[in-house]
């Protein structure tokens, strides 16, 4: 090896690693320039590394990794012919650009560098996991997303996208674990075990768990049919009992952490959390209901696995477009996704499997080219680790990586079925490094002894300095988001004790911390406006309830129930607000245009029409929001406001029935209804609803006024 070729190992890494975080940082507010210029830089990074540094010797067998990589991305550029949202679109394209150079550029690094590199892998989720464990046991569940209300986050968007990463790294700490004959690595690879065990339980994520089973279940395998393992003598049998022994401990620290510390956070998560053994059932909950639809999360995956097939034969051979799962397939989806979007405010933008999805955006010929890649890169890497593993007796550090690596792309990979680990450039990154670190300790590159001593020249100054920078920003993100998740957290908490001032001050902190997460923007948002409703400094409040709203907005372009809260919010302020209802409309109809199913948005948009006047549209909006969601009363409820003030007595008298029997208590129908019934004479049902309004509210001035006027006229 020539002293410019390891000047380009060097340089190879840090360039993609700093590609792939600037897309990671800069990208996440929805640049979409950026993410063109990353397209541009990106594309071309395998080729001319390759070009340059693969020695003849590894040709023939990296030239099929290198034609495959080539032709994913090519494929995923050709679905910007059939894309629906350009910006969405490069920024997918980018990622897997900047994540295909990344694993090029990894699998020229040195095999007992890839074998630190796999090490630091497990360093860098160590903080995550113990934020994650740290969370419920301070005593408050960080939840400023409606969909995740007592499930351990840590700065990582959701519950999922923290299980899939901790269950692509639990297998690399088990394999250090399991062939390691040095006590302090055994020690410490232990603690990281049970650590990341710990943190799974805590993000209550089933399919998490079951693909780190499935990880610790293929680098078992391995290890168990490799070489190292049948070797004869007495460093044979030692080397067994060893990864027998500690496998077992492995089982064991499972069986106790998970139900423990379950037990520990009982108190603290809801019960339909929990994860284990359940009383009384002694089965696994794998389903829970979701609310506000009569759907488990089973039966959305199965609905969405139809949506992705619908979208497939929609476009089978070059996909809707990188990204745009969420927007082409509105049109597509089935009728239990419709009631989950009008209930919850989103539409599917995962079809929770990665595969589905991939042949729905990039088409089907792009998923086979996929799956050959990593066909291809799995079966030389087993065969190597295979090979090898007689070497633990001498290296353990080096082939644990890569039997390590081999259990986190497993279940990786395994999760990517029932998950969309695959589509988060976090996790890509993941992904297409450790298959670059799987290339390089499947073609080891074995060294001249007549190498030249390579010398510190400026350029390798430079190469590390750029490392040096890239793994110093790579922690400074990760310490920001802890932070800001333990800003919000206390928050939360203040909050809940009517602490207003403090707690504002706490979400706004996060916000400062980690400026591209949708979640704080929106807690910030929730609280100030709470706070404004209690009365707490409106001259300051209110104005950072809109602003964090508008944030939110930029962060997540494209998250429907941010726009309808912004524009409830806006209409709730119509009479002091000028322009509130103006603003109002550009917000909701925002929000339907993202998601057209979603029913809150057509109900406060049909309201507000009615505040301008314009009748018409508004009676239109309001039967599109009772038709979407057929459970609330709302939509009936203000379409009978609406028949009313025109003087449509009949028709308002339908809708208020209606509107009762979705919601019987409803208590503005009750007394809407008996109006109208007081007016046409009919006294007896009038006073029914009347005293049914009392029993929910007793207080009620405006019901026992309308009693007294039905004691009168009977007299």
């Amino acid at each position: 090896m020539t002293t410019t070729r390891r000047h380009d190992i060097l340089w190879g890494l840090p360039v993609a690693l700093a590609l792939t975080l600037a897309f990671w940082v800069l990208g996440a507010g929805g640049a979409a320039r950026v993410a063109w210029l990353q397209l541009l830089g990106a594309a071309v990074i395998p080729l001319l590394v390759f070009r340059r540094l693969v020695p003849a010797s590894q040709k023939t067998s990296t030239r099929t990794i290198l034609l495959l990589s080539l032709a994913f991305v090519a494929l995923a550029a050709l679905s910007l012919v059939t894309s629906t949202n350009w910006g969405i679109t490069a920024g997918a394209v980018a990622t897997l650009a900047a994540s295909v150079a990344l694993m090029h550029a990894a699998s020229l690094v040195p095999r007992r560098a890839a074998a630190m590199l796999v090490a630091a892998q497990v360093v860098f989720v160590a903080p995550i996991a113990v934020s994650a464990i740290l969370e419920p046991l301070g005593g408050g569940w960080l939840a400023p997303h409606d969909y995740y209300p007592g499930r351990a986050m840590a700065n990582m968007g959701g519950p999922g996208p923290l299980g899939a990463l901790l269950a692509a790294v639990t297998p690399v700490a088990a394999a250090f674990f399991l062939a390691s004959s040095k006590r302090t690595l055994s020690i410490l690879s232990g603690v990281a075990i049970a650590l990341m065990i710990a943190a799974l339980t805590a993000t209550f994520s089933r399919a998490a768990l079951l693909a780190t089973v499935v990880g610790f279940l293929t680098l078992v395998a391995v290890l168990v049919r490799a070489s190292g393992f049948n070797t004869s003598g007495e460093h044979g049998l030692r080397f067994r009992r060893r990864v027998l022994r500690r496998a077992l401990v492995v089982v064991a620290m499972a069986v106790l952490i998970v139900p423990v510390y379950n037990a520990i956070v009982r108190g603290h998560a809801p019960p339909d959390f929990a994860i284990g053994v359940r009383p009384g059932t002694q089965t696994f909950e794998f389903a829970r209901q979701i609310e506000g639809t009569e759907l488990t999360n089973v039966e959305v995956r199965v609905l969405c696995w139809g949506t992705a097939l619908r979208t497939i034969s929609r476009s089978p051979l070059t996909g809707v477009g990188a990204g745009c799962f969420g927007v082409a397939s509105e049109g597509l989806i089935q009728d239990g996704l419709k009631r989950v979007a009008a209930a919850r405010g989103f539409v599917y933008e995962f079809a929770y499997n990665d595969y589905l999805q991939m042949g729905a955006e990039l088409g089907i010929p792009a998923l086979a080219v996929f799956i050959s890649l990593l066909a291809v890169i799995l079966l030389s890497a087993r065969s190597a680790c295979r090979r090898q593993a007689g070497e633990l007796l001498r290296e353990p550090l080096r082939i644990a990586a890569g039997v390590g690596v081999v259990g986190a792309l497993s279940a990786l990979l395994a999760q990517a079925f029932v998950d969309f680990p695959l589509h988060l450039p976090s996790h890509q990154t993941l992904l297409w490094g450790n298959l670059g670190l799987l290339t390089a300790l499947a073609n080891p590159r074995v060294a001249s002894a007549t190498e030249p001593v390579v010398t510190r020249t400026p350029l390798r100054r430079l190469a590390a300095a750029l490392a040096v920078l890239v793994a110093a920003a790579m922690a400074t993100v990760g310490i920001r988001g802890i932070l800001a998740e333990r800003s919000a957290v206390e928050a939360v908490r203040l909050h809940e004790l009517e602490d207003w001032e403090e707690a504002l001050e706490l979400a706004s902190r996060s916000t400062v911390l980690a400026p591209h997460e949708h979640a704080y923007w929106v807690l910030l948002a929730e609280m100030a406006n709470k706070a404004a409703l209690a009365g707490v400094d409106l001259g300051r409040t209110l104005p950072m309830t809109f602003d964090a709203y508008r944030q939110a907005g930029r962060t997540y372009p494209d998250h429907a129930p941010t726009y309808g809260r912004a524009g409830a919010l806006y209409l709730s302020h119509a009479d002091a607000m000028p322009g509130a209802v103006d603003s109002a409309e550009v917000y909701l109809r925002r929000a339907i245009a993202l998601n057209p199913y979603y029913a809150d948005p057509h109900t406060n948009l049909g309201t507000g029409l009615m505040l301008v006047g314009d009748y018409e549209a508004a009676r239109t909006e309001l039967l599109r929001a009772g038709e979407l969601d057929t459970a609330s009363a709302t939509p009936l409820f203000n379409l009978g406001n609406l028949e009313s003030t025109l003087g449509n007595v009949s028709a308002a008298v339908m809708d208020y029935r209606t509107a009762l029997e979705r919601e019987p208590s409803h208590v503005g129908a009750l007394i809407n209804l008996s109006i109208l019934l007081i007016a046409d004479g009919q006294l007896s049902e009038a006073e029914e609803h009347l005293r049914a309004a009392l029993h929910v509210d007793p207080g009620l001035g405006q019901a026992k006024a309308l009693l007294s006027t039905i004691e009168e006229a009977r007299r």
